[in-house]
């Protein structure tokens, strides 16, 4: 089941179970309404015709978004559907998605492609990773993937594991990302870079949404590398 979700009038998320290891981690989402009517989905989840009828009643699907090296499993449906959307990519994507074209996200000119709603910032230093981390102007959200996770109210063997990764009931980076981590300088340096950034809200793919106090519970949660 895929639950649609409104965060602000520009701004709005699709989240759907994923499961992993035999636990649930969810998967969601987020979509930009941009000025023109075009829509910008960052990070596509399991589509069928009743989502995609939501997203053509929205505006126009002409960007789609694959931020890290991991999430890619439903790139290929989700073009399917839109096969007119412009695929943009993390260095390496093209490795894991064969057949595909993607438009290389670099930090070029990177607060007008999109109409100069979303900017974006590489994280360096964990290269078998790659993520981008974005930034909605508009409605002070900022969108992440794997950075960091959210998962709260969870029980059994989920929460075990979860805890195990140090992602259990806290915003956190998990134990598993921060072994991907290759050259912490330059991974601080792309943390600090996030923080140039006025967000009040933190979108991620696994986890609950933060709505308020996003910009400090954010900071606090990367405190074991920015202090």
């Amino acid at each position: 089941m895929i639950e649609h979700e409104t965060l602000d009038k520009s701004l709005s998320v699709f989240s759907t179970p994923f499961r992993l290891l035999g636990t649930e981690f969810g998967n969601r989402m987020t979509v930009v309404s941009l000025p023109s009517g075009k829509l910008w989905l960052h990070s596509p989840v399991s589509i069928d015709h009743t989502v995609s009828e939501k997203l053509r009643a929205m505006g126009e699907v002409s960007y789609i978004v694959s931020p890290n090296l991991f999430h890619h499993l439903h790139l290929k449906k989700m073009v399917s559907f839109f096969p007119r959307a412009t695929v943009y990519g993390v260095p390496g994507i093209e490795k894991k998605v064969r057949d595909m074209e993607f438009v290389r996200l670099d930090e070029r000119n990177n607060d007008t492609i999109w109409e100069s709603q979303i900017e974006w910032t590489h994280i360096h230093g964990m290269p078998k990773v790659n993520e981008v981390v974005f930034f909605h102007k508009s409605s002070k959200t900022l969108i992440v993937t794997d950075l960091v996770f959210h998962l709260l109210n969870k029980r059994g063997w989920s929460s075990c594991l979860f805890r195990l990764n140090g992602v259990n009931e806290t915003l956190s980076t998990s134990r598993l990302l921060k072994m991907m981590i290759k050259d912490r300088l330059k991974f601080v340096d792309s943390l600090k870079k996030i923080f140039e950034w006025d967000f009040n809200k933190v979108v991620l793919s696994h986890g609950d949404i933060i709505k308020h106090e996003g910009y400090q519970k954010l900071r606090t949660s990367l405190s074991w590398a920015l202090e």
